[in-house]
């Protein structure tokens, strides 16, 4: 969990100190520093100048009042804002009681707020407000996987099985462990967008395909857990917080609806255009994804059946007037 840490010291009394007295004890604050940030417990943090060169904004009197100072005259100021991350608050308090900067004044904890479901709320209200609708919703993400899903099948489909042991470079996944990692995305992600974190450095299996029919039927199978897995999603938490870690660090947290557009979807298309390159340097034939390949184009395959079937119109109409007796 993320908490803020606020630390405030006596200015006087920091005033007093000798430049020799500041350097040692700064630089006691800063080894821990690097120790809780060693440890990933180290999120961020900013010092503040000075309490005199504060401006304070208030509301007052139906307008905004700017006063020069600090809000409140108190014998401890605001020094700094600390960002930590812990397990509870008991951990957080166990990791700031060693924390040198005690020694000048308090530290006070507080618990980060997420607002994750009350800004997106909030973006949705806006939205309808001003006649934009912004958020991502179940409906787009399960016609988008359904859409894309068809795409995937034709791409899966022309894997080599004689070349499921090819890669480009020794680092690079094997084209029978990408073509697997395709067919398997939509129900993996899916399932871990039910997690309220995942953490980084979990190993992510990557099989081998054995054969075109595994790769469709695990295809079918993953598509029908995620759209299962999704059709539970309520907007609720749609909108709530899912978060990327590294151990007790949090990398990164967004909406679940964003996760699911990004990793489940998007981070999906990515890996389905590498299958495609693959297949280029195994020597299959690239099918039509978006628009027509060098191999495939459904697009023109479509014009001539719409020409043969016009003409052979045109010309059964043409029979047919001249058995009439209307020449044409």
């Amino acid at each position: 969990m993320k908490y803020i840490c606020l630390g405030y010291y006596d200015e006087k009394a920091w005033e007093k100190m000798s430049e020799s007295e500041i350097n040692t004890f700064m630089d006691e604050c800063f080894a821990y520093d690097d120790e809780l940030r060693k440890n990933g417990h180290f999120i961020g943090g900013e010092a503040l100048q000075s309490a005199r060169s504060a401006t304070t904004l208030r509301w007052q009197n139906g307008k905004v009042l700017i006063t020069d100072g600090p809000f409140a005259e108190t014998k401890e100021q605001l020094g700094g804002i600390f960002v930590l991350e812990a397990r509870d608050l008991n951990h957080a308090i166990q990791l700031m009681s060693k924390h040198p900067g005690v020694k000048a004044g308090p530290f006070e904890i507080r618990s980060a707020a997420d607002l994750s479901a009350m800004v997106a709320e909030s973006e949705s209200l806006r939205s309808k407000k001003h006649g934009v609708m912004k958020k991502i919703t179940l409906d787009e993400l399960l016609q988008e996987l359904e859409q894309e899903a068809h795409a995937t099948r034709r791409v899966l489909e022309r894997v080599s099985e004689d070349h499921l042991g090819w890669r480009p470079h020794e680092k690079s996944m094997t084209l029978g462990q990408l073509s697997m990692h395709v067919a398997n995305l939509p129900g993996a992600i899916a399932e871990v967008a039910l997690l309220p974190s995942f953490d980084i450095k979990t190993q992510v299996p990557l099989p081998s395909a054995t054969s075109v029919a595994e790769l469709v039927v695990t295809l079918e199978q993953s598509v029908a857990k995620a759209r299962a897995l999704l059709s539970g999603m309520d907007e609720t938490m749609l909108a709530s917080t899912w978060r990327m870690v590294d151990g007790e660090r949090e990398i990164f947290g967004i909406p679940r609806a964003a996760f699911l557009r990004s990793v489940m979807l998007n981070h999906w298309y990515h890996h389905r255009g590498q299958l495609t390159v693959y297949l280029r340097q195994t020597g299959a034939l690239v099918p039509a994804v978006y628009g027509p390949s060098a191999d495939d184009n459904p697009f023109a395959e479509a014009a001539q059946t719409w020409a043969k079937e016009t003409l052979s119109h045109c010309r059964t109409t043409m029979g047919r007037g001249q058995h009439s007796g209307y020449s044409t």
